[in-house]
């Protein structure tokens, strides 16, 4: 009896056992990393009896076609647009270096293997499924971010810290490593099997599903060829997702900013900026269309966490140390960013030399096309105050030369009439000058002049009264001769055109010279403002 009831209570808990691990989905363990692995060298990964296969990419260099953000980056770079609609943005080839090797999924995550990881029973169906179960082990897992999230966590998690969907298993990942999703130069490199060769288009067909050759259905993975180091569907069939930096924003700047002191860039996570970045086309685009450089991103039209049936991924072993924290990445970021800016300025300098330059010789040359029509026309250019100026000296120069002709006359008239010496002439002129005062000293007395103590003013008062004398005089005269009255009339009449074609001419060289002025104000406005905003980007 004894016997029987042990016998019972072996059977019940060898019954246990067996339930416990059927319903865990078969042993989770450990992965064993193989030691001096090669590149294509294959390990597999058991996670309750779903079997993840891995290829090994070694440490290299390829060259990548990334954005050019040489002048301006995201989130501010203006998004054109090609012929046929589609947004094109400027890239430029750089030279990456992967300096640590990892280990990739061979085929994109499968729907048995999505399942087996998470325990949930299915995921939503695709529009493009061709209506197999939602968990078929040979088809591609597409989901969105946060299922893809939701797995790495589970995958990565020791089975201290669980949630709803989660179940206790042993560590997976090997001490030192991490389960992700490849950056987008860990795809490229992998899909080129880190070589610079070109992919044909005749040859994609070979493998890749294409809208040439899927009818726009999913296709089970694998069913392709395989590249050199043993990785199906890389193109075509699913997008596939890429890592999404830890300290990812709107405003990170891009890592091709940031070149080694070899010129390379080292193990870059964000070549976009500010987009969530797909790759290696889908199941809707053409053979030649479906690249290993191909890639489309989530922003605007499409969210991140946003389910699309058409996207999947694969997940790739690395290192922890791999991946850059983002206290030392922003620390990476600072350098490069101060590195660039440095760039930017010197650029900036040198397009504002060039700038000032022009602006020199452009205000250069038109300072002498101004001194050419100044010279050709002095008078157009001069102020009022400047011709006035010259007017009153040209008078007094005048003045004086007639003075000294006048009395250079008399002296010779002097000498010619009384035959006198030039002194002697000198010395009679004087003596009649002395007369002359003081008649004008007798004329102001009998006229009232002499209570005036200004000498100019009372001058000035003995040559009106003088004038008017001599106007009464005239008038006389004219009046009793007819004849040199019209002759008086005719020479008032001609003086007045004279004024009159003059102060025409005056108004047209005026004219003229506010133009010449305006133009300049205008051109040194415009140069002004132009060297205002160069200071502003300088200081930018």
């Amino acid at each position: 009896m004894r016997s029987f009831a042990s016998s019972c209570a072996t059977f019940f808990a060898l019954l246990v056992l067996c339930v416990t691990f059927l319903g865990c989905g078969g042993r989770t363990g450990q992965a064993k990393l193989p030691g001096s692995p090669k590149a294509g060298d294959k390990m597999v990964v058991n996670v309750r009896g779903a079997k993840l296969t891995f290829r090994y990419c070694p440490p290299g260099e390829f060259t990548m076609n990334v954005v050019d953000f040489s002048d301006k980056y995201l989130p501010d770079l203006e998004v054109e647009k090609d012929e046929d609609g589609n947004e094109d943005l400027p890239t430029k080839p750089v030279r990456v270096k992967i300096t640590r090797g990892f280990w990739i999924q061979e085929t994109e995550l499968t729907r048995k293997q999505a399942v087996a990881i998470s325990g949930k029973e299915g995921y939503s169906r695709s529009k493009y499924d061709d209506g197999t179960p939602s968990n078929n082990g040979d088809y591609p897992f597409w989901g969105s971010r946060s299922d893809f999230d939701g797995l790495l966590k589970e995958l990565n998690s020791d089975g201290t810290v669980l949630t709803e969907n989660m179940t206790p298993h042993e560590k997976i990942a090997p001490d030192g490593w991490k389960f992700e999703l490849p950056t987008e130069a860990e795809w490229e490199y992998a899909s080129r099997a880190g070589s610079d060769d070109p992919e044909p288009d005749d040859e994609t067909d070979k493998y890749a599903w294409t809208k040439d050759n899927s009818g726009e259905t999913i296709h089970k993975v694998a069913s392709k060829k395989a590249n050199k180091w043993g990785l199906y569907d890389m193109r075509g069939n699913m997008w596939e997702r890429v890592r999404v930096p830890q300290d990812h924003t709107m405003t990170d700047m891009p890592d091709q900013q940031i070149l080694a002191e070899d010129g390379t860039l080292h193990d870059p996570d964000n070549l976009r900026g500010r987009f969530e970045v797909i790759k290696g086309g889908g199941l809707g685009m053409s053979a030649k269309d479906c690249k290993s450089e191909t890639w489309s991103y989530f922003e605007g039209r499409w969210s991140p966490w946003t389910f699309q049936g058409d996207v999947g991924g694969r997940l790739v072993l690395v290192e922890e140390a791999s991946i850059l924290k983002p206290d030392r990445k922003q620390l990476v970021r600072e350098r490069g960013f101060e590195r660039w800016r440095r760039q930017q300025r010197e650029e900036s300098q040198k397009h504002f030399e060039e700038f000032r330059q022009q602006v020199e010789e452009r205000r250069k040359r038109e300072a002498e096309e101004l001194q050419a029509a100044r010279e050709a026309n002095p008078d157009a250019f001069k102020t009022p105050e400047e011709r006035n100026r010259e007017k009153m000296d040209e008078m007094r120069r005048k003045i004086e030369e007639e003075r000294a002709e006048t009395e250079r006359r008399e002296i010779e008239s002097v000498m010619r009439d009384r035959g006198m010496s030039e002194e002697q002439a000198k010395a009679f002129l004087a003596e009649q000058r002395a007369e002359a005062q003081k008649r004008d000293e007798e004329f102001d007395k009998e006229h009232g002049l002499d209570s005036i103590e200004d000498p100019m003013e009372r001058a000035r008062r003995r040559s009106e009264l003088r004038r008017e004398e001599i106007e009464k005089n005239r008038k006389k005269i004219l009046e009793s001769n007819p004849q040199m009255a019209e002759l008086e009339k005719r020479a008032e009449e001609n003086r007045k055109k004279f004024e009159e074609r003059r102060e025409a001419n005056r108004k047209k060289f005026e004219e003229r010279r506010k133009q010449m002025e305006q133009k300049m104000e205008e051109s040194n406005k415009e140069f002004e403002k132009t060297m205002e905003e160069m200071r502003k980007k300088m200081e930018q």
